[in-house]
């Protein structure tokens, strides 16, 4: 009754152990909709929606029937096969079994199994009964006999299970987890999907990033999207091994301390339990997701390993607690040959070595000002970064859009998600995703957002476009709250703003203006009380709500109580809501000592600006451009060349270490160089050494045995001849073509 198939309420021929099942058609249309798991039903390629290079719909995919090619069905559902089990064991020893040709004889072999093999445990022919030194045992295992047609093929299934400890409690455990995998056809809990990492290396820092291709995985074997999060691991060697800190209950290190984490934002958080009690793992801290870091406890020159990986919440039984499945998380590698070169990564790992900055650099990034939204209401601001200028497309013209939501009961929202669109291909490059700090990598650059958060339902004053406004419109145009320090407004009264507190207050994310007007024109009336603490006489000024270009009520409190507005009272921001009338800021005014009052005159603006998160509708549209050198700021800075280490004394952390006996190769760094420029070594003879060619470009070309790199090149301390220098002094020449010429000289020291 426990049978998938049998709860499902039905099974089909050829699916004798009832664990088949069709789609889930959680909106019971008949059909298989978007969204909706295929569970078994994923046709005869094997593939569904959910998987890796998912090819799309194919022959049976979501049709409610099995056939083969599909899991957990005839040929493809392992644990449905007889399983014949061990029928045949010996124990001997091995020169027995090895003595002259018998493990080639298949007539003594087969009488070895047939005739003398065991299905007991027992003794062997020998009557071994006791541990003889350098003596080796050997033990025949048997399965059989099988019927098999002369040219045909069949497959079978062995496993070894081992178990550590004073007892069996873990080899039971380890049998238990076999039979699992073995009974749900080899489909045992898998890591997400792996991350690509792109590490790209500066002037001391290392910028980071990764795709989001993991956070989409399916977990066929508990057949959910189980993603949890990423950690980052950092190392000086290419195990890592000094970031493999945490240890088990043994003291045994285990687990990678990791350089930062970052998981979903949905209650699993914390360290949980794992290894059978052994370890505890941490489930991170609701963070929230990045798909971007910038690691600045670097040194240039000193190669760093880096390793990403995505881990996925595992399995925890919901009754008791206990959990079942251990996370899970990716393996990662850094291959390495006997010279201590890179020869291989995973593509989760990374391998750079920071370096200086080529000397006048000018950094790339967006054409266009990115402090404001092209388009909408938003106060926050972006940056284009670049991570790799040869990936840039140079004619790219880009949108980032941002969508939001309502905060009930208040007027105002929160920014929830952002796609980025471009518009030069009209294609979308990063779909409508929940909200980060730093987009994903995109064409070579990846997106900072800058964004205001409307942190406890509060708003906050945006100072730089507050008060009277001259100039308005304008490339020039300038506020103030004090009229006094602006050119273009005549009056003396100066403003001060603050938030209405009276018990009908609202907080509300748009702009106000205080429009003066021609009295002979128009006046506002405000709204009629019988209080008589407000002016309910006719004003020349008219209460604007910016963002709605509609009129607001002005409610006149009369401070000096005369019953006539002037610069003792105050201005409140009014408007009618469906749940009533809502008071937004109160404005008010104080002429300076020894001064007359001089009013606004017609035509005047006070603005009051608040910040605000990005809305739907708030766009930003750029270009990007590549990175690119200043040949006359690089003049302003040859003095900065330099060799580091100096003096060099017997080995420098920037070697390479190796696999073998013996040191490596011997290094030391020239830095702060132009580009290109032309590097001749002498020794104090002026005997020509060696002579370095540093072609140079953007740090996102270095490697881990780059010659030249950015604004640095490694010489190797040996001789045009390949012969290894002597100790003492050297002196280097460095010629940049249309920069100019530097001299200086270093030491080796034995």
């Amino acid at each position: 009754e426990e049978r998938p198939a049998f709860a499902e309420g039905r099974w089909w021929t050829g699916d004798e152990n009832l664990d088949w099942v069709g789609f889930d058609d959680a909106n019971g249309s008949g059909v298989i909709d978007p969204g909706e798991n295929t569970r078994s039903d994923v046709g005869l390629d094997g593939k569904g929606p959910f998987d890796l290079a998912y090819p799309g719909p194919d022959t049976g995919e979501g049709d409610g029937i099995p056939q083969n090619g599909e899991p957990n069905f005839d040929e493809l559902d392992v644990d449905e096969s007889d399983q014949i089990g061990l029928t045949g064991y010996d124990l001997d020893t091995r020169p027995f079994y090895e003595s002259g040709d018998n493990l080639r004889d298949d007539t003594w072999l087969w009488n070895q199994i047939f005739n003398v093999a065991e299905p007991n445990i027992i003794i062997g022919s020998t009557g071994l009964t006791e541990e003889v030194a350098d003596v080796e045992p050997f033990i025949l295992f048997s399965s059989g006999p099988v019927s098999l047609r002369p040219q045909a093929t069949t497959f079978f299934s062995t496993a070894w299970i081992f178990g550590a400890g004073p007892d069996d409690t873990d080899f039971f455990k380890n049998r238990r987890t076999v039979q699992s995998i073995y009974n749900a056809d080899y489909q045992f809990a898998q890591p997400p999907f792996t991350p690509t990492l792109l590490a790209v290396p500066g002037d001391e820092r290392v910028v980071l990033t990764w795709d989001t291709l993991a956070v989409a995985s399916f977990d066929r074997f508990s057949q959910s999207f189980d993603f949890e999060g990423f950690r980052l691991y950092k190392g000086t060697d290419p195990l890592l091994s000094d970031s493999r800190t945490i240890s088990n209950v043994d003291g045994t290190p285990t687990f990678f301390k990791p350089l930062a984490q970052w998981d979903l934002e949905n209650g699993i958080s914390g360290p949980r339990t794992v290894l059978g009690g052994e370890g505890v793992y941490n489930m991170g801290n609701d963070t929230g997701l990045s798909f971007f870091y910038v690691d600045e406890d670097v040194r240039n020159g000193v190669p760093i390993y880096y390793a990403l990986v995505a881990y996925d919440r595992g399995i925890i039984n919901e009754q008791t607690g206990k959990v079942e499945i251990d996370p899970q998380e990716n393996v990662f590698n850094v291959s390495v040959d006997q010279l201590g070169k890179v020869v291989g990564l995973s593509q989760n790992a990374a391998v750079v070595i920071p370096r200086s900055r080529t000397a006048g650099l000018v950094d790339g990034g967006s054409n266009e000002d990115l402090s404001t939204v092209t388009q909408g209401v938003g106060s926050g601001s972006i940056n284009v970064q670049i991570i790799g200028d040869e990936l840039l497309d140079p004619d790219g013209v880009y949108q980032m859009r941002f969508f939001s939501e309502p905060v009930v009961p208040t007027d105002l929202y929160n920014t929830t998600e952002y796609e980025i669109f471009k518009v030069s291909e009209n294609r979308m490059v990063v779909g409508r995703s929940p909200l980060v700090d730093v987009s994903p990598l995109i064409d070579g650059f990846v997106v900072e957002i800058n964004n205001v958060d409307f942190e406890s339902r509060q708003i906050v004053y945006n100072l730089d476009n507050f008060g009277y406004v001259d100039n308005a419109g304008t490339a020039n145009e300038t506020t103030s709250l004090d009229p006094t320090q602006l050119d273009g407004v005549q009056t003396n009264w100066v403003a001060s703003v603050e938030l209405d507190r009276s018990p009908s207050f609202a907080v509300s994310p748009d702009d106000y203006e205080l429009r003066w007007v021609d009295p002979a024109d128009s006046t506002y009336t405000p709204p009629r009380t019988p209080s008589p603490l407000f002016v309910r006489e006719p004003i020349p000024i008219f209460g604007v709500n910016v963002q709605k270009n509609s009129v607001t009520e002005l409610w006149v409190e009369d401070g000096n109580a005369d019953r006539q507005f002037g610069p003792e009272d105050v201005l409140i921001f009014s408007e009618r809501g469906v749940t009533g009338r809502k008071f937004r800021h109160r404005v008010s005014f104080t002429i300076p000592d020894g001064q007359q009052s001089i009013p606004p005159s017609p035509g005047d603006v006070l603005r009051v600006s608040v910040l605000r998160e990005f809305a739907t509708g708030d766009m930003f549209q750029f270009t990007t451009k590549s990175s690119s050198i200043d040949a006359d700021s690089a003049k302003n800075v040859l003095e900065d060349i330099a060799v580091v280490p100096n003096p060099y004394v017997g080995a420098s952390e920037m070697e390479t270490r190796t696999q073998v006996d013996g040191r490596g190769e011997r290094r030391i760094q020239f830095i702060n160089l132009p580009t290109p420029a032309t590097i001749r070594i002498f020794n104090l003879r002026g005997e020509l050494v060696n002579t370095l060619r540093h072609e140079g470009g953007t740090n996102n070309t270095c490697t881990q045995d780059a010659g030249g790199c950015g604004g640095s090149i490694y010489w190797n301390l040996q001789t045009v001849d390949k012969q290894d220098v002597a100790f003492g002094v050297y002196v280097y020449h460095v010629e940049a073509p249309g920069v100019g010429e530097h001299v200086g000289k270093f030491a080796l020291v034995k």
